[in-house]
């Protein structure tokens, strides 16, 4: 194994490889990276580097690392044997003369009659150039051979144009004239002895690695391995190359990560610092002044004593009502109600409340259970202060019913008598004026209406009138029916049906009628026309009904005015001539039409052509 000057950087700890998308976005500031993905990297990188290691100590060991490359000097050599022997060739080749002739009609054949042989002048459509592939010529041929020059003219290695710059190690070994399959030797080459420590920088040379190639394995080359080791180095420094140091050490993170105390953290009430717990477990704040700011000690204390003070205090709560407050309130028939149940007989209450009241003042009040209907004006005697007449608001006596059994009535003292309170009935209206089963309070006293009230109905019109009687009350909705056969085209032509005037035609199977006024268009539309020789297309005005609930079978469209008067004629039976003798339907008095589009009439209208000379016309259908 090949020596190295420096130690591998051990890391055994295979730790966690990071997420893809960490891979892909690359750190970012404020990153805090778990231990493992740490663990990975340096794993990682410790393999790669031992992997590279061992290639390069693999190669250096090795005993021929180099055996299938050619040596210069080994090159050189076969590159004059082979200048050697296309010498010895082509001088044989040259020197043989009688190889070469002419035949009749210039043809070169061969001869060794020199006679035969022509002058190279004389040679028709010769080439311009002779590639080996168009003649052979055996050494004896040459008569001038390289070799036989003299050394002016000799040709030297420089000279020899086209010559290879190289010599792949598919060439054969320097010491054969021709061909040969041992392999070459690292001596002959010209490499290093296999030897630890024997590949130099020079020998490696220069390599460029990307960072921007991430790992996909093991195994590579010497580039690969060290450009993911780069891309490596830049996924975990964050910058953008591996080149660049990052902005913290991975010692110094991990340092940072274990440390109890950091980024300048005091348990002192410091702005702007983060809070640590000292020693003792405690830490400081400011005083609060917000309502969910942290209490300290000194408020909490504070608090604990005003609640000491407060429980030990004689009376603690000074907005509150002690119990003799709460006992002269009770006493206080004027600010509250005392309630008690009535004695005594109709007419004549006797009612006892506690705590006794000393005398009747002005606005003392209590509220009374009736024990038995009144039947007249009537007194209360409150704990034997003695009877005072019970009055209505407006001053009046209660009258006989006023008082009920079981019912309560809170009244106060005016100082002469008992008023009822939130009582005022007052009013003169009768049992005639209030619903039936309904109840009011008047001056007379309660009464119950008699009113009566009316249901929904529905009425259906015949041929006498109908009518809701007076003095009743329509709970419900009261419906008159309508008929959708209540139309003029279903009543008779002169009658009328509920306002609605008839149109329909008495005679056989009830003519059906209609007629109005309408306005012509203001556009044209083109429609076939049929005039005393031909049949042509024109543009006409028309008119357009709608509504009808019929179909025609005679329409007249007609306008009158003091100078003339204008009319189209329809029949569906095309009783209608033109001035050419030929049937039609339509007729404005000159021409006749076809009914095609535009032109229509059916169950629910009409359009017809006019003559242009009015702008209104009256039309009459018929069917």
């Amino acid at each position: 194994m090949a020596d190295f000057n420096e130690q591998l950087p051990d890391w055994d700890a295979t730790g966690v490889e990071p997420p893809a998308s960490k891979k892909t976005a690359g750190w970012q500031p404020d990153d805090k990276p778990p231990a493992d993905w740490f663990n990975w990297f340096f794993n990682r990188a410790y393999k790669v580097m031992q992997e590279i290691r061992t290639v390069l100590g693999g190669h250096v060991d090795a005993a021929a690392p180099h055996s299938g490359h050619e040596t210069p000097a080994g090159a050189q050599t076969k590159a004059s044997l082979a200048e050697a022997n296309a010498k010895n060739y082509t001088d044989g080749h040259a020197g043989t003369k009688s190889t070469h002739g002419v035949g009749a009609g210039y043809y070169v054949a061969k001869t060794s009659r020199s006679d035969q042989l022509p002058a190279y002048a004389d040679i028709q459509d010769k080439p311009t150039s002779f590639p080996p592939s168009l003649h052979t010529h055996s050494g004896g041929d040459i008569t001038s051979k390289v070799g036989s020059a003299s050394a002016a003219d000799s040709v030297p290695w420089s000279g020899v144009s086209g010559k290879p710059g190289s010599f792949a190690p598919s060439a054969h070994k320097s010491t054969h004239a021709s061909g040969g399959s041992d392999a070459l030797t690292p001596a002959d080459i010209g490499a290093a002895p296999a030897t630890a420590g024997g590949v130099t920088d020079t020998m490696i040379g220069n390599r460029t690695v990307s960072d921007a190639v991430p790992p996909t394995g093991n195994t590579g080359t010497i580039t690969i391995l060290f450009s993911w080791l780069a891309n490596m180095i830049k996924s975990i420094t964050g910058k953008s190359n591996w080149r660049t140091a990052p902005a913290t050490t991975l010692e110094a993170a991990n340092t940072h990560i274990n440390a109890t105390s950091v980024h300048s953290a005091t348990s002192a009430a410091t702005a702007n610092r983060i809070m640590m717990r000292d020693a003792a477990g405690r830490a400081k704040v400011a005083a609060p002044s917000a309502s969910d700011d942290i209490a300290r000690k000194s408020e909490v204390d504070t608090v604990q004593t005003n609640l000491t003070n407060h429980l030990n205090a004689a009376d603690p709560h000074a907005q509150y009502a002690l119990d003799s407050d709460l006992d002269a309130h009770k006493a206080d028939t004027m600010q509250h109600v005392p309630y008690a149940i009535a004695s005594g007989s109709a007419n004549t209450y006797v009612v006892t409340i506690n705590p006794a009241p000393d005398a009747y003042i002005d606005g003392f009040a209590v509220a009374i259970k009736i024990n038995v209907n009144n039947t007249g004006a009537s007194t209360i005697n409150v704990n034997g202060l003695g009877a005072k007449a019970i009055k209505k608001p407006n001053g009046n006596d209660v009258s006989a019913g006023n008082l009920k059994v079981s019912s309560i009535y809170t009244m106060r003292y005016n100082g002469t008598n008992f008023i009822l309170q939130g009582s005022d009935a007052a009013g003169n209206a009768t049992p005639a004026d209030i619903l039936s089963g309904k109840t009011a309070s008047t001056d007379v006293g309660d009464i119950t209406g008699t009113i009566p009230s009316k249901s929904a109905q529905t009425y259906t019109p015949t041929t006498a009138d109908q009518s809701i009687a007076a003095g009743q009350y329509l709970s419900g909705a009261q419906t008159i029916k309508g008929d959708t056969n209540l139309i003029a085209s279903n009543i008779l032509s002169g009658k009328s049906i509920f306002g609605v005037a008839g149109n329909a035609v008495d005679g056989s199977g009830m003519k059906k009628f209609a007629s109005g006024s309408i306005p012509r268009s203001s556009t044209t539309v083109n429609i076939r026309e049929y005039d005393n020789t031909s049949s042509n297309m024109y543009d006409k005005y028309t008119v357009t009904v709608s509504g009808l609930t019929f179909i025609p079978s005679s329409i007249l469209v007609i306008a009158r005015t003091s100078t003339y008067s204008e009319a189209t004629i329809y029949q569906a039976a095309g009783v209608i001539k033109s001035t050419m003798g030929t049937m039609r339907y339509i007729s404005t008095g000159d021409n006749s039409y076809d009914v095609t589009d535009p032109i229509y009439i059916n169950s629910t209208g009409f359009c017809l052509p006019v003559i242009s000379k009015s702008t209104t016309y009256n039309w009459y259908a018929y069917a």
